[in-house]
Order: structure tokens, then sequence, then C-alpha cells
């Protein structure tokens, strides 16, 4: 797999998503691949949240 880089938009996303970079990394090594538009990937993953 390729190494992972974070440009300036994608960090700027995590901060308005509340992602942490490591939430991301996990998304995209263990997450749902799809094609998407011009040749893209998206990736999906659901994390498990603690409800109180």
């Amino acid at each position: 797999m390729k190494s992972i880089r974070f440009t300036k938009h994608a960090i700027e996303q995590c901060v308005e998503r509340c992602a942490t970079e490591t939430e991301v990394r996990i998304a995209i090594e263990r997450g749902q691949h799809e094609q998407v538009k011009k040749g893209r990937e998206m990736c999906r993953f659901n994390f498990n949240y603690a409800q109180s």
C-alpha cells in the first residue's frame, strides 16, 4: 500500500468532521473501497463508539 499523506484540505476536513488522522488511516487500511468519479477511490468504515 502507498504511504498516506494528508493535504492541508484533508486535515481541515478531519477537524470539521471531528475525526483524527489515526481514524482516517484505519478507514483507509480496513474499510470497504469503492470506485468513484474520475478514477478515484472512496473508503468507508464504520467505527463503534460507546454510548452513554
